[in-house]
C-alpha cells in the first residue's frame, strides 16, 4: 500500500511537471492592434491615472456637500455630585440690624445709622444635580465667492485629469508601436536568412556532387560552406536578438516575461501612405495631448485668478438650532428648558495689508508663464511636423531606391548562379553575388523600418 502511494505521487508530480512545461511553453500571437489593447489594459499607468480620474470626482463630491445643508446633533448628559457654588455678600443681616435699632439711636433726626459690621459670603448653588441636554443645528452656506470659484477648479480639474488619460494612452500605445516593430525587423530579418540558406544549401550540395564528380575543386565547395556557415551564425545571433526584442516587447505591454508572445503583423502591413493633410495640410495643435495639456492649465490659472479675487466677496451663512435642556434635583421630577434660534451671518475682509492683492498679481505671473510655454510649444510642434515631413519624403525615396537594388541584385546573383552552373563562373563571383544579395536585402528591410519610423513620427507630431 505504501508503494502504491509513492507511485501514485511520483505520478502527480511527473504529471504536474508537464502540465507546467506545457503553460511555460504556450505562444501567444499578437498583432500590433492586440499588444496595444493588451497594454492599455494592464498599464499600470493608466490605472493609476483612471484612478486619479475618481479621486477628482470624489473630491467634487466632497466640496459640493460643504455648500449643502450640514444637519449635526448633539446630546449630553451630566450629573453633578458637587454642584457648582458662588459666593455672594451678605447684604441680609446689615439691613435686618439696622432697622432695630432705628428708634433707640438717638440725635440723628430720624436717620438710620448701620454699624460698621463685618463683610459676609455666603455659597449659593443655582444648579440641579442632573441635567441632560439635547440639540439640533442647521447650518447652510447662503453665498461664498470662494466656494462657487472651488468648484469651477475642481470640475476643470476633472477635465484635465481626463486629458492627462488620453495622454497617457496615445504614450503607451507609441510605446508598443517602438517595441513591436523591432521584433517585425527581426522577423524579416531571419525569413530573408531562411530563403538565403535554403538557397545557398542547395547550391552547396549541387557543387558538392560535382566535386566529386571531378568537375569541380575543394576551394569552390569551401568557399560555399564558408558562406553558408556565415548565414548560419547570422541566423542565430539574430535569433538571440530576436529573444531580447520580444522581452522588452513583453515588458512594456506588461506581458507575463515566462510566457511567450509571437508579433503577426509584418513590416509591409503596416506601411501605410499617409495621407495629403499629414503630409501638407495645416497644423491643428488641439490634436497634441500636451498642448491640450497646457490650454487646460491656462484655464485653470485663470480660474485661480479669481479665486483669489473672490477673497474680496462676502461669505454668508444661515443657520437655525433648536435645543432642549432638561434639569432635576432627584432625577424624578424633570424640568424641560427649549431653546429655538435662526440666524444669518456674514463676513468680508475689510484689510488684510495687500495679501489678495499679491495673491491675484502671483496669479496673473503664473498666467504669463504658461502663455509663453504655449507659444514655445506651437513653435516647436511646427518645427517637428516640418521635420518629420521631410523624413518621410527621404525615407520614401530610399526605400525605392532600395528596391532597385535588390530587384538588380537578384538579377546579378540569378545571372551568376547560371554561369557558376555552367562551368564559366567562379564561387568566389558566386559568394560575392550571394553577398551583395543579402547586403541588398538588408538594407530594403531596414528602409522599410525607417520608413515606417518616419511615417510614426509624422503621426506623432500631427497628435494622431
Amino acid at each position: 500500500m505504501q508503494q502504491f502511494f509513492k507511485r501514485k505521487n511520483l505520478i502527480t508530480i511527473t504529471f504536474s511537471f508537464f502540465i507546467g512545461l506545457a503553460f511555460a511553453q504556450e505562444t501567444s500571437t499578437m498583432s500590433l492592434e492586440d499588444a496595444v489593447r493588451y497594454a492599455l489594459e494592464n498599464s499600470n499607468g493608466v490605472k493609476s491615472t483612471k484612478l486619479g480620474i475618481k479621486k477628482v470626482d470624489l473630491q467634487i463630491e466632497e466640496n459640493k456637500a460643504a455648500g449643502l445643508p450640514q444637519v449635526t446633533g448633539s446630546a449630553n448628559f451630566n450629573y453633578y455630585f458637587l454642584t457648582p457654588q458662588s459666593l455672594f455678600p451678605d447684604f441680609i443681616t446689615p439691613a435686618v440690624y439696622g432697622v432695630l435699632t432705628k428708634e433707640g439711636v438717638s440725635g440723628n433726626s430720624g436717620k438710620i445709622q448701620f454699624p460698621n459690621l463685618p463683610t459676609t459670603y455666603s455659597k449659593l448653588s443655582f444648579v440641579l444635580p442632573y441635567s441632560f441636554d439635547a440639540g439640533i443645528k442647521v447650518n447652510e452656506l447662503v453665498y461664498s465667492g470662494t466656494y462657487n470659484e472651488a468648484m469651477r477648479a475642481l470640475k476643470l480639474g476633472k477635465k484635465y485629469a481626463q486629458v492627462q488619460l488620453n495622454s497617457k494612452e496615445v504614450a503607451v500605445r507609441n510605446q508598443v508601436i517602438d517595441a513591436y516593430v523591432p521584433a517585425l525587423l527581426v522577423n524579416e530579418n531571419v525569413k530573408t536568412l531562411d530563403k538565403n540558406i535554403s538557397n545557398l544549401n542547395e547550391l552547396t550540395k549541387e557543387t558538392q556532387a560535382t566535386y566529386k564528380a571531378g568537375f569541380a575543386e575543394q576551394l569552390d565547395v569551401d568557399r560555399l560552406n564558408l558562406s553558408l556557415t556565415n548565414l548560419q551564425t547570422l541566423k542565430s545571433n539574430l535569433q538571440q536578438q530576436k529573444e531580447l526584442v520580444l522581452n522588452a516587447l513583453k515588458l512594456v505591454i506588461g506581458y507575463p516575461l515566462e510566457k511567450n508572445i509571437d508579433p503577426t503583423d509584418n513590416i509591409q502591413t503596416l506601411l501605410q501612405i499617409p495621407s495629403e493633410s499629414e503630409l501638407v495640410g495645416a497644423i491643428d495643435f488641439n490634436k497634441r495631448a500636451e498642448y491640450v495639456e497646457l490650454s487646460n492649465a491656462e484655464d485653470i490659472s485663470r480660474l485661480q485668478i479669481d479665486l483669489a479675487k473672490a477673497a474680496y466677496k462676502p461669505t454668508v451663512n444661515a443657520f437655525a438650532s433648536f435645543n432642549n435642556t432638561l434639569n432635576s434635583a432627584d432625577f424624578k421630577n424633570w424640568n424641560y428648558l427649549p431653546t429655538g434660534v435662526i440666524g444669518i451671518s456674514a463676513n468680508i475682509t475689510l484689510w488684510d495689508w495687500h495679501a489678495t492683492r499679491s495673491r491675484v498679481q502671483q496669479a496673473e505671473l503664473a498666467l504669463q508663464q504658461l502663455q509663453y510655454s504655449k507659444n514655445d510649444l506651437e513653435r516647436a510642434i511646427t518645427l517637428q511636423v516640418a521635420n518629420s515631413r521631410i523624413s518621410y519624403r527621404n525615407a520614401q525615396r530610399n526605400v525605392e531606391n532600395q528596391q532597385k537594388n535588390v530587384a538588380l541584385a537578384e538579377k546579378i546573383y540569378k545571372t551568376t548562379q547560371i554561369k557558376y552552373k555552367s562551368g564559366v563562373g567562379s564561387s568566389f563571383e558566386m559568394s560575392s553575388a550571394e553577398s551583395q544579395l543579402y547586403t541588398a536585402q538588408q538594407n530594403l528591410v531596414q528602409s522599410q523600418y525607417d520608413l515606417m519610423v518616419t511615417y510614426r513620427a509624422i503621426l506623432k507630431a500631427v497628435g494622431k
